[in-house]
């Protein structure tokens, strides 16, 4: 889903659907605020599966589907905001 990203300014993600796990690698940097949904029937989300992600900002996370949301999954990610 994610790996190798810089996200500059305010991002919202969302994942849909009802099948499937959604493995994000990591090295993401997140510079302004984000807010990650997982408003899917089935299946996760994991961020950081094999390298940590960077949080310079406040992160807002739901899980309006039910399903799991794990976030720092690996490796020691960084996080400035609340």
């Amino acid at each position: 889903m994610l790996k190798n990203s810089t996200f500059n300014g305010t991002t919202t993600i969302t994942r849909n659907g009802s099948s499937g796990n959604y493995h994000c690698e990591g090295n993401n940097i997140f510079s302004g605020p984000l807010s990650l949904d997982n408003a899917a029937s089935a299946g996760r989300i994991r961020m950081a599966s094999t390298n940590p992600d960077t949080y310079l900002d406040n992160v807002t996370l739901s899980s309006s589907g039910g399903m799991d949301l794990q976030i720092a999954y690996s490796g020691e990610n960084f996080s400035m905001g609340t």
